[in-house]
């Protein structure tokens, strides 16, 4: 199938870049250290990932909304089923049982260790797509009712003026997560526009599809799976081409049917020159106009 093909390519067209490790001498040392205890080659950008048949887009759930949960506390220590008892960790199991089962509101927990300054324990984010970020401070167990509430009803909040990147680093959940988030946000942080803010977020469905980038900004609410170091930069401009949108798992508040109309959208050929093609476009109606008007002006 299609989906299949394009998985493998993913696979087959590894460069040295991945193959070698060689993003390993630009990232730091706390992020070596975080993924010394994954192999590589179980856990890595290199994994053999030929069972695969369904595609990037096979199961992603349709969210309306994704609560984002602000923790403290580093991605390696996060509670398999986030039960660890942590305020924040208690926020998510708080916040999900308000919504209760079936809601179209994902609820996650994530650090953000680059921007302390903006972010600390007990903040939530709530994300909607075409809509600006909005940011609940210090929000408390006693808040969730109101909270909840609110996304029900579409209550304001402090927006944001900030666009977000999240990968999904939650190790114990899973290896290659544990492996492949800690990497692409260390890379993504170095080449970060100031206003991109960077964060490890828990376990967001698709362990297979490690790296999980989510990137949140103006431009759309759109998951990523497969990611690289090497395609990376790719993703985080959105240069949408065949390789990118194989990677593409979807955007917050689009149906299947709806994401494949925006990707043949997102795909459709743009002109390289437009103001040419209007330039050339005055031309032909004015040689067309020159003709037709020259065999009178004889008589």
């Amino acid at each position: 199938s299609k989906a299949t093909v394009s998985v493998l390519y993913w696979h087959q067209m590894a460069t040295s870049f991945n193959d070698n490790g060689m993003y390993k001498k630009l990232i730091t040392p706390q992020t070596l250290a975080d993924i010394e205890e994954f192999d590589p080659k179980e856990c890595g950008f290199c994994r053999d990932v030929s069972g695969d048949v369904k595609g990037c887009k096979a199961d992603l759930k349709l969210w309306e909304k994704h609560v984002v949960v602000v923790t403290m506390q580093n991605a390696r220590e996060w509670d398999k089923m986030l039960k660890g008892g942590t305020r924040s960790e208690n926020l998510v199991k708080a916040i999900s049982g308000g919504l209760g089962k079936g809601s179209p509101v994902k609820v996650s927990l994530a650090s953000f260790e680059y921007n302390t300054d903006l972010l600390t324990e007990g903040d939530v984010l709530v994300f909607e797509n075409d809509k600006a970020p909005y940011l609940k401070k210090d929000v408390q167990e006693g808040d969730v009712d109101s909270l909840v509430a609110g996304l029900s009803s579409g209550t304001p909040s402090t927006a944001l003026d900030s666009s977000f990147l999240m990968v999904c680093a939650h190790s114990k959940r899973d290896g290659r997560c544990g492996y492949c988030g800690p990497v692409l946000t260390d890379l993504a942080h170095q080449q970060a526009d100031p206003n991109l803010i960077i964060g490890k977020i828990s376990h967001v469905g698709g362990h297979m599809y490690a790296g999980n980038v989510l990137l949140y900004d103006k431009s759309g609410h759109d998951w990523f799976g497969y990611v690289t170091p090497e395609l990376l930069p790719s993703v985080m401009a959105r240069k949408w081409d065949t390789t990118i949108t194989a990677r593409w798992r979807g955007r917050l508040g689009h149906n299947a049917d709806g994401l494949l109309a925006l990707e043949r959208t997102l795909l459709a050929p743009k002109p390289a020159f437009p103001q040419c093609r209007s330039v050339l476009v005055a031309g032909v109606a004015a040689v067309a106009l020159a003709c037709f008007v020259r065999p009178f002006s004889r008589k």
